[in-house]
């Protein structure tokens, strides 16, 4: 292959790596048509998606690269961990999930079982305990985290959502709870007896840990 008699035009991949010092003045004319069609390549190489006029003002560009990605970065990070909201909110504002879960109380091979099953959702939850039935029936639950709550001071709240009760008057007292646990058990009143019992089947749930101190 011959040796370009000048080796002046610009052979640029990419926008970027054009050369605003080429072409030269004393360049051949001729060089020129390579030129062009240089440019045309870096710009379709640049841009290989754009198929419409990019109707994107500069500066929305900036604000989303420089402003609005990190935020949401940071954001999506504060969904497992501690991070308070954007903006620095006071300390009532801060209720940070450190664990959640929805229960469902039909075994995974029912084919009435949500798929999932029994965790068709969980957030840092390693497993749902619930006792084999015994002369007290299905009356304790436990849940344990895949990660322990940081500075653990027993001051996390606890909500439990009961589901599928067929219209029976259902509680969950805690019992206890721990950094990497919480235990409750269930009272189902019985409209006969008129007393508070052990349900005698498992229940359905949702579960959340709310820890306000975490920083």
């Amino acid at each position: 292959m011959a040796k370009r008699e000048f080796e002046s035009l610009d052979e640029a991949p990419f926008v970027k790596n054009l050369d605003t010092n080429k072409p030269k003045r004393t360049d051949p004319v001729a060089d020129g048509a390579d030129e062009i069609k240089n440019l045309k390549e870096s710009v379709r190489k640049t841009f290989p998606q754009a198929n419409t006029a990019l109707r994107v003002s500069n500066d929305a560009i900036n604000e989303a690269i420089t402003k609005t990605i990190p935020d949401l970065t940071i954001r999506v990070n504060g969904l497992d961990t501690s991070l308070p909201p954007i903006g620095g909110p006071s300390e009532e504002e801060q209720s940070p999930i450190v664990a959640s879960c929805k229960y469902n109380a039909l075994d995974s091979d029912d084919p009435n079982a949500p798929t999932g099953s029994p965790l068709p959702y969980s957030h840092n939850v390693l497993e749902v305990e619930i006792p084999a039935p015994n002369k007290g029936g299905f009356g304790s639950c436990r849940v344990t985290f895949k990660k322990p709550i940081a500075n653990f001071d027993r001051h996390f709240s606890c909500i439990v959502q009961p589901y599928a009760t067929t219209n029976q008057h259902v509680i969950a007292t805690v019992t206890d709870q721990q950094n990497d646990f919480v235990e409750w058990v269930w009272m189902v009143y019985d409209g006969q007896s008129n007393q508070w019992e052990a349900p005698n089947a498992k229940i359905g749930f949702s579960f959340m840990a709310v820890d306000y101190e975490q920083k």
